[in-house]
């Protein structure tokens, strides 16, 4: 028996995207930020980087010397894990530095002298990330 057939193998799509963008499209092709799913999220960690921002109960920013120049406007790891210890629900240490990690990843901070975007429990400077960096 032949497979000849007067209908097509696949659905005709009828929707499709407007001819002109004139709004910046997100992620999956959704035009409104708030259709992104992960939208809540990404509110709840800003939330946390004002929080951290913040020059009384924030994280300790200074300007710092090194050898030949001074570092401005930075943190170390030690403060940031402290931070995120005190001032958010965590259970332990590890918890800490993986949420820290996870912020870092998705571009709120970032290391001064490596570029790996790992938290690290120690004397490791980082900077926050420019608010037009991150926010679309």
């Amino acid at each position: 028996m032949a497979l000849t057939s007067s209908r097509p193998l696949y659905k005709q799509r009828t929707e499709s995207l407007p001819n002109t963008l004139t709004s910046v499209m997100f992620g999956n092709g959704q035009i409104n930020p708030e259709d992104n799913p992960n939208y809540l999220v990404y509110k709840k960690m800003e939330r946390i980087v004002e929080m951290m921002q913040d020059e009384s109960t924030g994280v300790p920013v200074r300007t710092v010397k090194s050898f030949m120049s001074k570092v401005p406007s930075v943190f170390t790891g030690a403060d940031l894990i402290t931070w995120i210890m005190k001032n958010i629900d965590v259970d332990d240490q590890v918890e800490a530095v993986h949420v820290a990690t996870l912020m870092a990843s998705h571009g709120y901070f970032f290391p001064i002298d490596d570029h790996y975007l790992i938290v690290k429990n120690d004397n490791t400077y980082y900077r926050f990330q420019v608010r037009k960096a991150y926010k679309p």
